[in-house]
């Protein structure tokens, strides 16, 4: 459920014209293979996809948080 609330919100944040500047999806499941609609979508729209590590990975190296986060 909670997933498809995230797709619904990327497309709305799409359809208003917002810039998102990136996305941050899994690049596989425990099996290996990437099947989420959320990533699909990002690609679809042509937006960079990272990971959460890549996120951790900046911010250590920045030591800023300049980011637009919303849990």
């Amino acid at each position: 459920m909670g997933k498809d609330k995230s797709l619904v919100a990327l497309k709305h944040l799409i359809d208003l014209g917002v810039e998102v500047v990136a996305v941050v999806a899994p690049s596989c499941n425990e099996r290996g293979f990437i099947d989420s609609k959320f990533r699909n979508t990002a690609e679809f729209f042509q937006l960079p996809i990272c990971s959460d590590i890549d996120i951790y990975a900046h911010l250590a190296k920045t030591k800023t948080m300049n980011l637009d986060l919303d849990f």
